[in-house]
Order: structure tokens, then C-alpha cells, then sequence
């Protein structure tokens, strides 16, 4: 009796989820006891997946000090689209700064218009300049030392920043009027995640699996899905922040390589 495996590899991290399901021909697995388990409502799950798929995108395009920045406005408050326009204008003008020093930018941002005051969110990769060199960039309000930060570079602080993102977005991006459409805005030069699925020809995997070379084991989960079946779920940190990215030397058959 086979049984899935997805891999995702993201920056420092490697995360693996098994599980077997029942669209296999004869499969016949003992359920959990939570196969009757409530589901999450469908807006949960697709925020759920929205932050994932953020939290591996900033995994595997910035590194620590990298810089955030919030962006708000003095004066009188825009529309939301003033206030898209003005963000796409500021990343211009950010992209020609950067090309004067020799780097390309990539960013990540999102607009918060519902709810309070319109203001701005965005991660971008640091070149080497400060405050007093990207403040000016943004017009409409003094960037203070406390909207001026670096993100660390960890996975759990890609989870905060991919959570908070979203859930800032979560009253607008869905409405028929707005005019940011998706969650988040992105550069087209960040890399996607890697992810690999393929089947395993066997009934059972190990309880506490072996890390590959140069990571260690996290956050090891044995479970039960809400249709019953076991799952498996960990996380692999590389030890070296600085070191080589894992990836599988070889292309099997049943491996299939897709983007996010």
C-alpha cells in the first residue's frame, strides 16, 4: 500500500508531509478517531494556504537584514487606488535607486485600506543602504526608526511576516471593487519554492525519520487527517545558514517537479 510525499525546499529549509489516501485502489488503513471531525470553513483553509505559499516565497528569496517597511501617509488619507498607485511608484523609484548601485530589487508588498488608515507593507533585499538613503524614496510620511526594520531570516520569522501580510489583506483582496486583486504584490525575480511529489512504495514510513546532512530534525508531527488517514509532517533546518541548498541528485520517474 503506497503512500504520498511532498517536499518543499525553501532557502534554509527542507519540509516533508506523508500521507495516504484513499483515491489508492484497495486501500485498507485503520481511520483515526477524527475522521469525523469538523472541516475549517473554506476561507480559513484557502488563508491558511495563502500564508504557505507567502512563507516559502520570502524562505527562498531573502536573507537576514533584509529590510522591511511600513509606509503610511501624513496628510490626507488616499483612495485605494491613489493608494495602489502610489506603491507602485514608490517600487519604481526603489528599482531605479537600486540600478544606480549596481543591484536589482526584489520586494514583496501589500496595501491595508479597510478598517484603518491606508498604509503599506513591503519586504526588500538589502544592498547595503539605511534608513536615511530609502526613507526619502517614500514622500508621503516620515519612515521612523520603528517602521525601519530587518528581518532576521529565520523560518519563524518568514511565518510572521507571511501571516501578518495576509491577514492584513484578509477584508479586501476578495472584494468585487478592489483594486489589489491577490494577497500580495511580488517582483518577477523572486524564485519559487521547489517542490516535489512522488509516491512511495510502502505501507508504513519511519516514526522519527533521519535527517539529510547538514540539517537537523523540527517540529515532527504524527497524525491523523480529517479523512481519517495518518499523516506525517516535520521540518529539516540547515545547521549553516551560509551553506549548499539540498536537492535530490537524481529525477526519478515518479517525481514530479512543480512551481508555486
Amino acid at each position: 500500500m503506497p503512500y504520498n510525499e511532498k517536499t518543499i525546499i525553501a532557502g534554509p529549509i527542507i519540509e516533508k508531509y506523508k500521507y495516504h489516501s484513499s483515491r489508492f485502489p484497495g486501500q485498507r488503513l485503520p481511520k483515526g478517531k477524527n475522521k469525523d471531525k469538523t472541516k475549517l470553513p473554506q476561507w480559513k483553509v484557502n488563508e491558511r494556504n495563502a500564508i504557505k505559499r507567502l512563507y516559502y516565497l520570502i524562505l527562498n528569496n531573502f536573507k537576514e537584514e533584509d529590510i522591511r517597511m511600513d509606509l503610511t501617509y501624513a496628510g490626507e488619507e488616499p483612495d485605494e487606488k491613489r493608494a495602489y498607485k502610489d506603491l507602485t511608484n514608490f517600487i519604481a523609484r526603489l528599482k531605479r535607486l537600486y540600478k544606480k548601485h549596481g543591484q536589482e530589487l526584489k520586494w514583496i508588498a501589500t496595501t491595508e485600506c479597510k478598517g484603518h488608515r491606508t498604509h503599506h507593507h513591503i519586504l526588500i533585499n538589502n544592498i547595503g543602504l539605511g534608513r536615511r538613503d530609502l526613507a526619502p524614496v517614500w514622500p508621503f510620511a516620515k519612515v521612523s526608526y520603528k517602521a525601519f526594520r530587518f528581518y532576521d531570516g529565520g523560518y519563524e520569522d518568514a511565518q510572521r511576516v507571511a501571516a501578518y501580510f495576509v491577514k492584513e489583506t484578509k477584508e479586501t483582496y476578495c472584494q468585487a471593487d478592489a483594486v489589489q486583486r491577490q494577497r500580495w504584490r511580488a517582483s518577477r525575480n523572486l524564485e519559487p519554492p521547489v517542490i516535489i511529489t512522488k509516491v512511495i512504495q510502502s505501507k508504513t514510513w519511519r516514526e522519527t525519520p533521519r535527517p539529510v546532512q547538514g540539517y537537523y530534525l523540527k517540529d515532527l508531527e504524527n497524525g491523523w487527517r480529517d479523512d481519517g488517514y495518518p499523516y506525517q509532517s516535520y521540518r529539516l533546518v540547515r545547521e549553516d545558514g551560509d551553506g549548499n541548498i539540498y536537492y535530490p541528485k537524481k529525477r526519478k520517474r515518479n517525481v514530479h517537479y512543480t512551481k508555486t
